[in-house]
């Protein structure tokens, strides 16, 4: 699963997970750009869209029905919708940072904790975690909103070595683009045509 794969490096790691066999669902709020990108990658037997806003928890809920009625596991868990405001913390009003925190943090970790006890129990998986390139901007005017995001995806890091799964968290320009491959390629060492 891709999130955040409507454009940019959501839609490039569903590009290069289609090229290396898997079946993707990728999910977005701009479904119009998914479906074109389900059609260019084959259609529904090689990607599945699920248009969906993922700072709103019945839409995660939608999303993983989907999943289930497609009776598919997830095996790799790309974590890059994320949302930014880039004015001073507060300027925006509190439903927008709130949505934000849903956004970066909070659907990070429930997607996270849905999909890691499969990929446990199967002993292979891989979690990638990715910021953008703007987050590091925005940082320097909502130091608050990244300061929590960084201490989960810390923790993420720290609570996730368990056999099997892979865990990656890149930031933006700074993406370490091999060790991204490295966890898809290893990927518990089950490897695809």
């Amino acid at each position: 699963m891709v999130t955040g794969a409507s454009s940019g490096i959501g839609e490039q790691f569903a590009r290069r997970l289609v090229a290396r066999g898997y079946r993707v669902v990728v999910t977005a709020r701009r479904a119009d750009r998914l479906q074109k990108l389900c059609a260019q990658l084959g259609g529904d037997e090689h990607a599945v869209a699920v248009g969906a806003d993922l700072a709103v928890a019945e839409d995660r809920d939608r999303l993983a029905a989907r999943i289930d009625e497609l009776d598919a596991e997830v095996d790799i868990l790309v974590n890059n919708a994320g949302s930014g405001i880039y004015t001073k913390f507060g300027a925006e009003g509190r439903d927008k940072e709130l949505q934000m925190l849903r956004v970066d943090v909070e659907a990070v970790v429930d997607l996270t904790l849905r999909y890691l006890p499969g990929m446990v129990e199967r002993g292979r998986g891989a979690i990638i975690n990715l910021r953008c390139a703007e987050g590091e901007f925005a940082a320097t005017q909502t130091a608050p909103h990244f300061a929590e995001a960084g201490q989960s995806a810390q923790s993420m890091r720290e609570r996730l070595v368990v056999g099997g799964v892979g865990h990656v968290a890149a930031a933006g320009a700074r993406t370490q683009l091999p060790a991204v491959e490295a966890v898809m390629s290893w990927h518990g060492g089950r490897s695809r045509p």
